[in-house]
């Protein structure tokens, strides 16, 4: 069944950026991909700005990402453009994503 749950935020709680892929961790807090700044901004279940990862190397442009991994603590994240501006990277947290 599909329910609302959490709390809800709108583009001002994100900069007024653009977004693309989101993902949520077992915490309940919501990664989500700002592309015009090139980074993931992390909002906690209250709402709350709690964090930001940023300075992916040569990215020209981060548009998605996931939980993977053994243990679902690994982030993958995707960025587009030219040649080494493009790719897949990780990173490795200490909390897990939400099963699938």
């Amino acid at each position: 069944s599909i329910g609302a749950t959490g709390t809800a935020f709108d583009p001002t709680d994100l900069g007024n950026q653009n977004t693309d892929g989101m993902a949520i961790d077992c915490a309940g807090d919501l990664y989500v991909v700002r592309v015009n700044q090139h980074d993931i901004i992390v909002v906690n279940p209250a709402g709350a700005t709690i964090g930001d990862i940023s300075g992916f190397p040569n990215a020209a442009e981060v548009t998605n990402l996931a939980f993977g991994g053994s243990d679902h603590e690994t982030l993958y994240v995707t960025a587009q453009g030219e040649g080494v501006q493009r790719g897949v990277f990780k990173l490795k947290l200490s909390v897990p994503g939400m099963p699938y």
